[in-house]
């Protein structure tokens, strides 16, 4: 065989090995490959979250109750501080000079109503004279007018004085018994056993004693003290300051009772009740998480910005090892559980026209690993953090894919891959 006649028939066969190959590749069909899930079990909780600060349960403003100058300030901001301990003092000089006063009007209170007592009982003895002494003298001067050794002028002033002398009379009974504290037309008491009672039960000497006891009580809080145990988180004077009467002097917050106030979005506020649970998380406690539960929820809802949101506290189960008073927080409120249920990932399924789907994978019969595609619609329940309930349209054990959901079409047949190993499909 000549050499060009064994190059012809090598390119024959060649060609014949091409056209083979081309024929069995166009017969075998080229099918996507992609990830398929499992829908499994598991336990998912629904959470609502916000950011808050940590406060005191147990808190309070001290405000000054008098004016005047800061004398001394006792403590300093961060200070740890037991309730009754003095804070702050006021210069009391212009108050023990205003007591001095007080006393002194007090006194003489006391004195003139002593006084007044004396000139009504002097006066109303001496208006039973006048009256007894105009009376027998009208007597006298009727029994002389009836013999005509008085005339009709001297019967009318016997008459006139008598008039007066009475009604005078009668005038010092009443103011006696009114001083007195008796009724106006009461017998008389002239003795002087209960003028003591009387003096201190006056008018006078009440608001004389009402005045000394207003100043006694200013000099009292000049004296500032703590209402409570606790820290000082403010302390917003300084010694020489001038301050009014309600003018704030300091901030005490109780370390030991803390709380976690939050401001949850109105359109979440309706699954947070009192009694779940939540978790704090804050960069004042890095890599540590704390506990509490919701114990008061705020019964209006307010805006704040352009949002409208309701007051929410939680308490926390074990403060003391890393809350601080003042740190921000986000919190993590746990509104319901869901326990055993089916799920699936929150990226397995997409949404069209208001409802959603998954792609359910159904295997062909005969074939080791191809799966026609089922669009399948589903509803939903909670969404966690990673996972999403599943309330029908799948099962558990059914297959779905996992990636490339928009390639995806409705009856296309695919192949899966190589199953990997993902902490993910385990129930949690």
């Amino acid at each position: 065989m000549t050499k060009k006649r064994v190059v012809s028939l090598i390119i024959i066969v060649l060609i014949a090995i091409f056209i083979t190959g081309a024929i069995i590749s166009k017969k075998r069909k080229h099918y996507m490959e992609i990830e398929a899930k499992e829908v499994k079990t598991t336990d998912l909780a629904r959470e609502v979250s916000a950011n808050g600060e940590i406060r005191s349960l147990e808190h309070i403003t001290v405000v000054s109750k008098t004016g005047g100058t800061i004398a001394r300030i006792f403590v300093k901001e961060g200070e740890y501080v037991k309730k009754n301990k003095l804070l702050v003092l006021i210069d009391s000089e212009k108050i023990l000079v205003q007591r001095q006063s007080a006393v002194s009007a007090l006194e003489s209170a006391k004195k003139a109503v002593k006084t007044e007592l004396l000139n009504l009982r002097a006066g109303y003895i001496q208006a039973k004279t006048d009256y007894e002494q105009a009376k027998r003298n009208l007597k006298n001067t009727e029994e002389m007018y009836k013999i005509e050794s008085a005339s009709d002028q001297q019967l009318s002033v016997a008459k006139d004085g008598y008039e007066i002398a009475k009604e005078k009379y009668i005038s010092s009974i009443q103011r006696l018994n009114l001083r007195k504290g008796r009724g106006i037309d009461d017998p008389v008491d002239i003795s002087s056993s209960i003028d003591n009672k009387i003096v201190a039960d006056s008018i006078e000497v009440k608001h004389a004693e009402a005045n000394l006891n207003a100043v006694d009580t200013d000099l009292k809080n000049c004296r500032i003290t703590a209402a409570i145990s606790g820290i000082i988180t403010e302390l917003p004077v300084e010694q020489g300051d001038i301050i009014a009467r309600g003018s704030e002097v300091a901030r005490i917050q109780n370390p030991d009772k803390l709380e976690v106030t939050v401001n949850i979005d109105e359109v979440d506020i309706g699954y947070v009740k009192i009694g779940q649970k939540a978790k704090i998380e804050s960069d004042a406690f890095i890599d540590h998480t704390l506990y509490g539960e919701v114990f008061y929820i705020a019964p209006v809802i307010k805006r704040v910005g352009d949002s409208r949101v309701c007051e929410v506290k939680i308490n926390l189960n074990d403060p003391e090892k890393y809350a601080k008073i003042g740190a921000s927080s986000s919190i993590y409120i746990t509104v319901e559980k869901r326990s055993n249920v089916p799920a699936i990932g929150i990226d397995q399924y997409i949404f069209e026209k208001n409802k959603k789907y998954a792609y359910k994978l159904v295997k062909i019969e005969d074939s080791t690993n191809l799966y026609k595609v089922v669009k399948t619609e589903i509803k939903t329940g909670i969404i966690g953090i990673e996972k999403v309930e599943i309330l029908s349209g799948l099962k558990e054990g059914d297959k779905i894919a996992a990636e490339d959901l928009k390639s995806l079409s409705e009856g296309q047949t695919v192949k899966l891959k190589e199953k990997k190993k993902d902490k993910n499909d385990k129930a949690s």
